[in-house]
């Protein structure tokens, strides 16, 4: 299991983001891509979830074009953008019942031992335009534990979290990667203390 890009090339408003950009992750590696705010770390995490194409270039699961093998493509990923993509006029514990019934999950997910896990279990009942910042991203990486895929697509899934939240987070890592789970991130956080490797794509701004 694989994901790999060859000579990716994106330019926005006449402007070159990055060019020739080329990279494989196999399972139980993480990708993190790095650069300068305006370098095109977020356009290529669109191109590489095929939301948007490339100038040159293409990506591939398991040596197939992602455009070749698109339905099989998107069901073998997560996607975490800058928005957690939640429904502030439900509660905690609806939007992870509506998130399961969007993908076809069947309930049987332990979603309190979930909750206990993300410290989000006191709030299951809450509306979730009444949880802070970190609180909403908490609720968001959940959908990561819930959809059960193994390539992760995350952008800046630490924003907005304390120092327990991102010790959390960094421990899903490394038991999702361990169990042959792929990852590709963009973050501005270092990961020196980080038990794992850590492949790194630099984009120049």
């Amino acid at each position: 299991m694989k994901i790999s890009a060859t000579h990716l090339t994106s330019e926005r408003n006449d402007r070159l983001l990055f060019s020739h950009l080329s990279f494989e992750v196999e399972r139980g590696q993480i990708l993190q891509i790095c650069g300068e705010n305006g370098s095109g770390k977020t356009s290529l995490l669109k191109i590489i979830t095929g939301l948007s194409q490339p100038d040159e270039g293409m990506v591939f699961w398991n040596d197939k074009t992602i455009d070749g093998c698109r339905e099989e493509y998107v069901k073998q990923f997560n996607y975490l953008g800058h928005k957690n993509g939640v429904t502030l006029g439900l509660t905690v514990l609806e939007n992870l019942q509506w998130f399961m019934k969007l993908n076809g999950i069947q309930s049987s997910n332990d979603l309190s031992e979930l909750l206990k896990q993300s410290h989000l279990f006191q709030y299951r009942d809450v509306l979730a335009q009444y949880l802070s910042a970190g609180q909403l991203r908490r609720l968001a990486i959940l959908k990561l534990l819930i959809c059960k895929r193994p390539l992760w697509i995350l952008d800046e899934p630490l924003t907005s979290l304390d120092a327990d939240g991102v010790s959390w987070v960094k421990e899903l890592f490394i038991r999702h990667v361990k169990n042959d789970g792929l990852i590709i991130l963009t973050c501005h956080q270092g990961f020196q203390d980080f038990p794992l490797t850590i492949h790194r794509l630099m984009l120049n701004s």
